[in-house]
């Protein structure tokens, strides 16, 4: 892939042509008539909780208040117990 630039616009090139080779036997190329840059973003706009995300300023949940995991937890224990008491129960007969 090879790229062409004409000139720069506020310190940043402008495209002229791009041209792509597509598996060595395709070849594609792409001319640009007219760039026009838009307004430049702000670093608020890349901030996480533009894209729906929680900000990592904020603390998180206290991992050892998680209810799921405590019942997870009590349900595997339940299960064991239940587990070595029927089969203490089949090998005993």
């Amino acid at each position: 892939m090879t790229v062409e630039y004409d000139g720069d616009q506020a310190g940043i090139p402008i495209l002229k042509r791009v041209n792509f080779d597509r598996n060595f036997t395709e070849k594609s190329t792409f001319d640009f008539d007219e760039v026009v840059l838009g307004a430049v973003a702000s670093d608020s706009d890349f901030a996480l909780r533009s894209y729906g995300l929680p900000d990592l300023t904020t603390p998180l949940a206290d991992p050892s208040r998680n209810n799921a995991t405590s019942w997870l937890l009590g349900m595997a224990a339940v299960t064991l117990v239940a587990a070595i008491v029927v089969w203490k129960r089949r090998s005993g007969r």
